[in-house]
């Protein structure tokens, strides 16, 4: 089949959604909506180039991914890999690329307001730990200099993740012991902990072991 290829429009159903699936003589070809029905003069007894059909197609492919993405918006908010990979779901990267662009054209889609939103509110509220505001920030999809902008001026509760650590995975080795100090703050340094903070919730352990 060549792109210049002629085939002909021999039927036209409107479906339970509304939309309108096209049929050659001998195989339903693709849905359209009414908007690019009407716009591209499609009725029974159109005759198209295989070319003509896929650029359509193509146009009627990002409408429906257009609906799709403000129908998530509406529950949620989104970054933009995470949308993204919704809509990978059921189209291909054009279609999803497309539909991001006018979306942020809109201005519906806004990594850094939705970053920002979620400092300000999951991560605030649950004082969470550099680090771990990090990870999720990350689990998102929001990128690393969005990240490193935001987490620039952010102190979370570091101390405490390291208390909860020693506390859950620690609790085997005596604090008071030298080598075994070592050997636990050797592996919360390797976590990515600061050695600083390790020596205070460590100390702190300590005091309420002593009290």
């Amino acid at each position: 089949m060549t792109d210049k290829e002629l085939i002909e429009i021999t039927d036209i159903k409107k479906t339970k959604k509304g939309k309108f699936a096209l049929f050659s003589v001998d195989r339903f070809l693709f849905s359209v909506d009414e908007t690019v029905l009407v716009s591209n003069h499609i009725e029974m007894g159109s005759v198209l180039t295989v070319f003509e059909l896929e650029r359509i197609r193509r146009e009627s492919d990002i409408d429906k991914a257009k609906e799709k993405a403000f129908s998530l918006l509406g529950f949620k908010q989104y970054s933009t890999k995470q949308l993204r990979d919704k809509l990978l779901e059921k189209y291909d990267e054009y279609t999803a690329d497309c539909v991001i662009r006018r979306i942020e054209e809109l201005g519906y889609l806004n990594d850094r307001q939705y970053a920002e939103a979620l400092v300000n509110g999951v991560i605030t509220a649950k004082n969470m730990s550099p680090k771990a505001a990090r990870n999720y920030l990350y689990s998102k999809g929001i990128s690393k200099e969005i990240t490193d902008e935001l987490m620039e001026n952010y102190s979370g509760n570091e101390i405490e993740d390291i208390r909860e650590l020693l506390e859950r995975k620690y609790r085997r080795y005596d604090l008071s012991d030298p080598d075994q100090r070592k050997k636990v703050t050797a592996s919360l340094f390797r976590k990515g902990f600061r050695l600083s903070d390790i020596a205070e919730a460590i100390g702190s352990m300590e005091v309420d072991d002593y009290e």
